[in-house]
């Protein structure tokens, strides 16, 4: 049961747990979605609870900015800002919270989060050049095949998207026409075989030799995705693992600083390989997934008119 004070009416701790229990009974979030605003949202109410405003009555958009901006340690324990992305996530959370709570008749606040988060930077990666990708590919086949990291490149380098890498099964790997199922991932990018180039589709056999001699009894070969050894991570995880290999042999590569790169780009280095060695659009568009020849036009930065990229 909710705690509640006469002078305070609902503690915020207490309504965070009322909200959640009400997404979850009626699956307003997914899973994934649903885990997320959780942790958050818990955050939320230690961090307004310890700065002595536990009620949900006396919250405030001061206070939901002064959390949304809060520096955070990165994994060397030093202090900074957060990225856009985590504002705008804690944001969203905010909003839907006090606007779920008000709608439960926990409180009548009628709060609504309009702290100002600038917009996520769009159309700002480019592909990898040749030499980037090859610097790229140095670090991170060097882990070894009982290491993610060689086979997750691999798949980025031939154009698998950060948001598929995850998804992909030992069963998704077609041994004789040297080429992998890629998933596809919302509405923008479409299932499709891809084709990896040698060095790459070396690193995903040597990663299914070494499966196959790790895998457990009770697990079945088959289902096993190459880069987790396991089924059934929600694809956020997966893509945020793609994204954190990717910063590390960034800075390993010395291509860190660069704003313009990003796990977009290591996906995107394949489209411009196969325009620079004459290849049409339309193969490309399909090997990265894209609906349109618009969209992976612009994706790559391909100019039509002087045929030039990024």
């Amino acid at each position: 049961m909710a705690t509640t004070k006469p002078e305070q009416g609902i503690l915020i701790t207490d309504a965070v747990q009322v909200v959640l229990k009400h997404w979850a009974e009626t699956n307003a979030l997914q899973d994934e979605s649903l885990l997320t605003f959780e942790k958050l949202l818990t955050r939320y109410a230690t961090f307004v609870t310890k700065l002595g405003v536990p009620a949900l009555a006396d919250q405030s958009e001061d206070l939901a900015a002064q959390w949304i901006q809060a520096k955070g340690r990165d994994r060397s324990g030093n202090v900074k800002l957060p990225a856009l992305s985590t504002m705008n996530t804690r944001r969203a959370a905010l909003r839907k919270f006090f606007r779920d709570a008000d709608a439960l008749n926990l409180s009548d606040t009628g709060l609504f989060v309009r702290v100002y988060v600038a917009p996520r930077p769009t159309g700002l990666a480019r592909p990898l050049t040749k030499d980037e990708a090859e610097r790229v590919w140095l670090y991170a086949k060097d882990s070894g095949s009982n290491t993610r990291r060689p086979v997750m490149f691999a798949l980025l380098l031939s154009g698998v998207h950060s948001s598929e890498v995850g998804l992909i099964t030992t069963s998704d790997v077609d041994i004789a026409n040297q080429r992998v199922w890629a998933h596809g991932s919302t509405d923008r990018i479409e299932p499709r075989w891809v084709h990896l180039p040698d060095p790459y589709f070396a690193a995903v056999v040597d990663r299914l030799n070494y499966l196959r001699g790790w895998v457990p009894p009770f697990r079945t070969f088959e289902t096993f995705q190459l880069t987790q050894g396991t089924t059934h991570r929600p694809a956020g995880k997966s893509q945020n693992r793609a994204a954190s290999a990717c910063k590390e042999v960034f800075k390993m590569a010395g291509l860190h600083n660069d704003p313009r790169i990003t796990p977009s780009s290591v996906s995107l280095y394949a489209g411009s390989r196969m325009l620079i060695e004459g290849e049409r659009l339309e193969v490309i568009t399909q090997t990265l997934g894209y609906s349109s020849l618009d969209a992976c036009a612009k994706a790559l930065g391909y100019d039509w008119k002087t045929g030039e990229i990024g």
